[in-house]
């Protein structure tokens, strides 16, 4: 029910838990080894030394290790899903490159582009739920008006929040959902509020399962992606605004980028995902073809 909580419920409710935290295992425990020095250092230097002065620097490292923990190792690792079936996974070496696909694409579907010679290269921006909620609008719509619109797309290429509308777009196509009441579908799935599971996700929920759902035999944790909880989120909301039978969006939100392109009778529309590579400062994109040399 984190969506129907405000976003700065949650994130008092993090902040407190947070401080309690350190109140309670760093900040009174430093309190206490300062006052144990007071009463035993001029007594007994052994016990100083050996058992409180070792206490206090399992105090000052704890909080270190916990952040550390927290949002950097094991307990958030993040890891992304590979493939929807062990042995499925498709390497970028593996991939066709961006012209092979385009006259596999282009003979499967050339007497529909030929009508009007028109082929759609679709770019979405930034801007969150907003961005989100426009593309995926204008999308549906253009497919309103004309029935082979999805036919001419050859690629959609995002960034940031629309890249959500793109994706709601080309799951309810892949699983052939009927976008044509635009408004209806559009208010149930982005008339939501998602930065509250964002918010618990990030700061908690990842750590929290990761604890919860390690698995004693690998000891690695369950498969995620970087904010899970949004995830399951977007994905419960897709459920309920197309309906979807026997929880479909599930075996589409859940599996891996490639499993659209797996299917090969399909020939969906190229989907790039733009992000920035920080450590480098540079492009990068999430691509199901190979871009050298473009």
């Amino acid at each position: 029910q984190l969506p129907n909580i405000s976003p700065v419920v949650i994130l008092i409710i993090i902040a407190a838990l947070l401080i309690t935290f350190f109140d309670l295992f760093i900040t009174a425990q430093y309190l206490l080894v300062k006052i144990a020095k007071a009463k035993y250092g001029s007594k007994n230097k052994d016990v100083v030394f050996f058992r409180i002065g070792a206490y206090q620097l399992f105090i000052l490292t704890l909080p270190v290790v916990a952040i550390v923990l927290t949002l950097f190792s094991s307990l958030n690792s993040h890891r992304i899903r590979k493939a929807l079936e062990p042995g499925r996974y498709v390497s970028i070496t593996q991939r066709t490159t961006l012209t092979d696909y385009f006259d596999t694409w282009y003979k499967k579907d050339s007497a529909v582009i030929l009508k009007d010679s028109t082929i759609y290269l679709i770019s979405g921006q930034g801007g969150g739920s907003r961005a989100a909620a426009w593309f995926f609008m204008n999308m549906a719509n253009r497919e309103k008006q004309d029935p082979d619109f999805f036919k001419k797309v050859f690629s959609i290429s995002t960034v940031s929040g629309s890249s959500m509308g793109a994706y709601m777009f080309l799951g309810a196509k892949y699983l052939g959902a009927d976008i044509h009441h635009i408004d209806t579908i559009a208010t149930g799935l982005f008339a939501k509020n998602y930065m509250s599971s964002a918010f618990y996700g990030l700061f908690l929920g990842d750590g929290i399962d990761g604890i919860l759902n390690k698995t004693v035999s690998s000891g690695t944790a369950f498969p995620r992606d970087r904010n899970y909880y949004l995830q399951k989120e977007e994905m419960d909301a897709f459920n309920k605004a197309f309906n979807s039978v026997n929880n479909k969006g599930k075996d589409f939100f859940e599996a891996d980028y490639m499993q659209m392109y797996l299917d090969t009778s399909k020939k969906l529309p190229l989907f790039f995902i733009n992000t920035a590579i920080v450590e480098k400062g540079t492009r990068g994109v999430f691509s199901p073809v190979q871009l050298k040399g473009i």
